[in-house]
């Protein structure tokens, strides 16, 4: 998990285009074809569903129930109700699901069928646990596979029957900033379900200084800890190669830890830099990350510098990454990238991360003059691009 240095229609009410084929409907799930969208109208009917037919709780619900569609009907707009959060856990019971921003009072949206899915990161799988708020109701017209044109056409034209929930939490990140929803079919809920992101709450995230003594203490500690389970030994690679396919963590770890306190200053790279630490235990140092936010093609990306974690103690690389993560959304900023070394790739892509490319420097620019027979120019550095967006292709 070390990170070098360095220097991706239909017509009517909701809507998505064409994607990934999803699974079918399963038995048992409310049909595509009902009208408007709905948030507080989805309470009201479990309620009355609950209760006694002739009561007279449910005549006074029937009654604000039939208030409620006649102000929706024929309106295919969608609605929600606002109650105070009530975070749960949730466990994926769909073969693949996902989440789906809700803009401008909808989920269906304006475009093709994935404009307001949080993806391929919020692409959520069989067995996938999440923190949803199942109070939060959202009514749709959107329902399931609104890959294929026929479904989705007649779902907008029909009124919001189908239940989505509000989530909370995504991969351990927090993404409530973020406004998605998902389906409420395709999340089991209950007391039953464990929290696999439990082990990392002893893991506190805090800014310091680059320059702050605690943190340059802590690196050398780690550093320590990896020069002694290499032995010295320093791998063969070429000049201006970062990473190889010889090198593992333990190797890269031993490098980080030698480079990043030569190279912790981020004056001048990007904008709103910030180095950050993961701790345990109140005070103890597991684990070392710096941010800066950059800009390409007039387009806002969170960049993850420098990443080092402690070779002893597990859950500050992944503390600092969510950290990351939940700083972007919050920031409004749509991907999160990063160089990782070729031991590092499968580690970010359980994060959420895909790789994007080959990481590419100059051969040493700066040297003057260059060496005898070479010149200046771009090579693979062996480390890899990687990249997580919050949505599912370029605004």
């Amino acid at each position: 998990m070390q990170t070098r240095l360095t220097n991706r229609s239909t017509s009517g009410g909701d809507r998505r285009g064409a994607g990934k084929p999803r699974l079918g409907a399963q038995p048992g799930e409310t049909p595509a074809g009902a009208v408007a969208d709905e948030r507080v109208a989805s309470l009201t009917q479990r309620q009355l569903q609950q209760m006694a037919s002739h009561s007279v709780q449910v005549g006074q619900l029937k009654a604000r129930a039939d208030m409620m569609d006649g102000r929706h009907a024929g309106s295919l707009k969608e609605t929600s109700s606002t109650a105070q959060l009530k975070p749960v856990l949730g466990r994926v019971s769909w073969g693949v699901t996902h989440a789906v921003k809700e803009v401008n009072g909808s989920i269906y949206g304006n475009g093709t069928y994935e404009e307001g899915e949080i993806g391929p990161w919020g692409e959520l799988k069989l067995g996938d646990i999440v923190t949803v708020d199942d109070a939060d109701l959202f009514m749709s017209r959107r329902g399931a596979n609104q890959e294929i044109d026929e479904i989705r056409i007649a779902d907008g034209r029909g009124q919001p029957r189908v239940e989505w929930i509000r989530v909370l939490r995504i991969k351990g990140v927090d993404v409530t900033a973020l406004n998605v929803f998902v389906r409420r079919a395709t999340v089991e809920i209950g007391e039953h379900i464990e929290d696999p992101e439990s082990q990392w709450a002893k893991v506190t995230v805090r800014d310091v200084h680059w320059d702050d003594a605690a943190m340059l203490k802590g690196v050398a500690r780690i550093g320590r800890e990896y020069e002694e389970a290499t032995a010295g030994r320093i791998p063969e690679k070429g000049r201006n190669i970062c990473s190889t396919a010889e090198m593992n963590q333990d190797d890269e770890g031993a490098e980080v830890a030698r480079e990043l306190p030569k190279y912790r200053d981020l004056t001048g790279d990007g904008v709103d830099h910030r180095t950050r630490v993961a701790e345990v235990q109140g005070n103890t140092l597991i684990g070392v990350m710096q941010i800066t936010v950059r800009e390409e093609e007039r387009t806002q990306f969170l960049y993850i510098k420098w990443l080092l974690g402690s070779r002893s103690v597990s859950g500050g690389g992944v503390a600092l990454v969510r950290s990351a993560l939940e700083y972007a959304i919050r920031k409004h900023i749509m991907a999160v990238k990063v160089e990782s070394a070729m031991s590092a790739v499968s580690w970010y892509q359980k994060r959420g991360f895909s790789k994007t490319g080959n990481a590419q420097h100059m051969n040493d620019a700066g040297e003057d003059p260059l060496p005898t027979g070479e010149t200046e120019e771009t090579i693979d550095c062996g480390c890899a691009e990687m990249e997580l967006q919050f949505r599912w292709g370029r605004e």
